[in-house]
């Protein structure tokens, strides 16, 4: 950048001064040049490791699809022996199994005409009242002398309480009815009509409400199985049944494993490691023939990258078995060209032969020798091994316990507040105190407090949350003048500690904070009874797998902190401290152009001078006599 600048040119020397600025300002700016050329050299490496971290992405929902138990467990096909009877669809992570059962009935929609003589939808129905019946009550429609069979019609649509549908249809000419039809099909759907005027008190069955229906295994010691549609679920767990006809003939599903699948996903994971390996190849590749070098040639963060990917994939299984110890044991080798080949076909027959040793040892997992500590979850920070929980403290639920219960002699009514979330109920004159209890869960049930828990305890209404555990837990009892229930309650956290390490407790989750076993995660269930006699201690066991160890390298190299960020945090602070102090350099190149033109100036000044000066001792010399 120049300031506009004043100047006369080479008006007085004839010389392209101008010219010779700008020559003079582009060998003041070669340490700018420099400067940028090196941004460009440096905004090239980011580039590269943008690319690098594209195929990392790519790796690590990859390994993210097959480092827990359960994604092995998804890989699992379903198959109907009769899909005109009945399909089956996977929606969970089912065991392989064997089912057969008879459809022998389909659920139904129950539907209905009502009225007869109506000459058209437009025609008066007559005042009095239409009475629609469900299992929730009685829906009261009120007609007068204008209504029409259509008005009928939507006002029972826009009844958003009411589950039933009203059209009108044409039987025949001139003989109109009323069309209605439950929202939902099953037996408990089904309702009736009455009507205090005559054309529209009576009723026809078009479809009969019903359950589905069918029967698992034989036909005489078979369970029957009811459900209000015809998509059946929680008979096989991690699968739905569609059924599409009632059959005298039995079905069966097959539940089997889909070795096809778990293949695909392995083969998917090795060349998403290819992926990342070739682009690192590239990136830091060296053209000797040509004496060109890429972005990241010698770039000691990008070499460490591939040699610890390879370093963990080549790590030998600790939880595999004596069949399956390496990747090579499952038809996966490094080639000499740094890339992984697969040979699909004896992976195929490993899967077939011994699925649950695959996927043990690619799935990080754990296990417990006790029955009160549950392996919860481990993270790539969690080192393999055995470690001992030892729990001190015990989890608990908030309790709140009433007085030694008296019968009311009038409705008793009080909050129940659990966190958040607070709730009425009322417990009704003359109650015994098992009914009183009864009351209470019928009325938390099927709402945001059905963790609640009504009990009797020595005689006195009781209130806990048997599956809510903790300090996060609270529960609060006001406006009871009666029960002697009104107060709050908070839960304990479980304390203890895992592998010896500090461990941070909440609820029955306790999770070790420091050390080895950093990040894992154990569920505990033991009471204050249990501890009666001092702590207790379990060990777990952490197997992390191929899949668990590619996840802790995937950490260690992705996300904020990690080897790349830092790479690319290197420079990018490299491009912008080059930013600043081309900035500073452009000010000085304004200031040291400004002073070169003001020198040039000054000469041109000078010149002009000298020349204005010689013109003039010319002119006094042709005035001075010459003889």
């Amino acid at each position: 950048m120049s300031l506009p600048q004043f100047n006369i040119g080479g008006l007085a020397s004839g010389l392209d001064t101008a010219g010779m600025i700008n020559g003079l300002m582009r060998i003041e700016r070669l340490p700018i040049t420099r400067m940028q050329g090196r941004q460009s050299d440096y905004r090239a490496r980011l580039q590269s490791w943008s690319k690098i971290t594209t195929q990392v992405s790519a790796f690590r929902e990859k390994v993210d699809s097959l480092r827990h138990p359960t994604d092995f467990s998804s890989f699992v096909s379903a198959r109907s022996s009769n899909e005109d009877v009945a399909t089956v669809e996977v929606t969970g992570s089912p065991t392989p199994a064997s089912v057969t059962m008879t459809v022998e009935q389909l659920a139904a929609s129950h539907q209905i005409t009502a009225g007869t003589g109506f000459a058209s939808g437009a025609s008066a129905v007559g005042a009095g009242t239409f009475t629609i019946s469900t299992s929730s009550g009685d829906t009261v429609i009120t007609t007068t002398d204008t209504t029409t069979l259509a008005d009928l019609a939507r006002a029972i649509n826009d009844n958003s309480e009411l589950a039933v549908n009203a059209s009108v249809v044409e039987v025949s000419t001139g003989d109109s009815r009323l069309l209605l039809t439950a929202e939902q099909s099953g037996a408990d759907a089904a309702f009736t009509t009455s009507s205090s005027v005559t054309a529209l008190n009576n009723s026809n069955v078009i479809s009969q409400a019903a359950d589905a229906q069918v029967r698992l295994g034989d036909a005489v010691n078979g369970i029957l199985i009811s459900r209000p549609t015809n998509t059946i679920t929680g008979v096989i767990e991690g699968v739905s049944l569609s059924l599409k006809t009632a059959s005298t003939q039995p079905v069966s599903f097959s539940i089997e494993r889909d070795t096809e699948a778990a293949k695909t996903a392995i083969v998917d994971l090795v060349n998403a490691a290819n992926g990342v390996l070739d682009e690192i190849d590239k990136q830091t590749a060296y053209d000797a023939d040509n004496n060109r070098a890429s972005p990241l040639t010698n770039d000691s963060t990008a070499r460490d990258l591939t040699l610890s990917l390879r370093s963990v994939m080549g790590e030998t299984f600790t939880n595999g078995t004596s069949t399956i110890r390496s990747l090579g044991d499952l038809g996966i080798s490094l080639g000499q060209d740094g890339r992984y080949s697969v040979d699909q076909a004896k992976l195929t027959d490993v899967l077939t032969t011994d699925f649950d040793t695959v996927m043990t040892a690619f799935t990080r997992d754990g296990s417990s020798d006790s029955t009160s500590v549950q392996f919860l979850s481990a993270t790539g920070e969690t080192a393999e091994g055995t470690y001992a929980v030892t729990v001190d403290g015990a989890a608990t639920s908030p309790v709140l316990t009433g007085s030694g219960y008296t019968v009311p002699t009038q409705d008793e009514t009080f909050d129940i507040t659990l966190n958040s979330s607070t709730l009425s109920v009322t417990v009704t004159s003359g109650s015994t105190l098992a009914q009183a209890v009864d009351q209470i869960n019928a009325a938390l049930a099927d709402t945001t407090l059905e963790v609640v828990e009504a009990s009797d305890s020595g005689g006195a209404i009781s209130l806990t949350t048997p599956t809510r555990f903790g300090s996060a837990t609270t529960l609060t009892v006001a406006n009871d003048g009666f029960f002697g229930l009104d107060g709050s309650a908070t839960g304990v956290d479980v304390t203890g500690t895992i592998g010896g390490e500090p461990a941070t407790g909440q609820g029955q989750r306790l999770t070790a904070d420091s050390g080895s076993p950093k990040g894992l995660s154990v569920r505990s269930r033991y009471s204050t009874a249990d501890l009666t006699g001092g702590p207790q201690t379990a060990q777990v066991t952490i197997d992390q797998g191929l899949g668990g160890r590619l996840d802790a390298w995937l950490d260690k190299v992705e996300g904020v902190g990690g080897d790349i960020a830092q790479a690319r945090e290197e420079w990018d602070n490299r491009i912008s401290d080059l930013d600043d102090q081309i900035q500073a350099f452009e000010g000085r190149m304004v200031i040291r152009e400004a002073a070169i033109r003001r020198q040039f100036t000054a000469m041109e000044t000078a010149l002009s001078n000298l020349r204005d000066q010689g013109r003039y001792l010319a002119g006094l010399a042709g005035g001075l006599p010459t003889g």
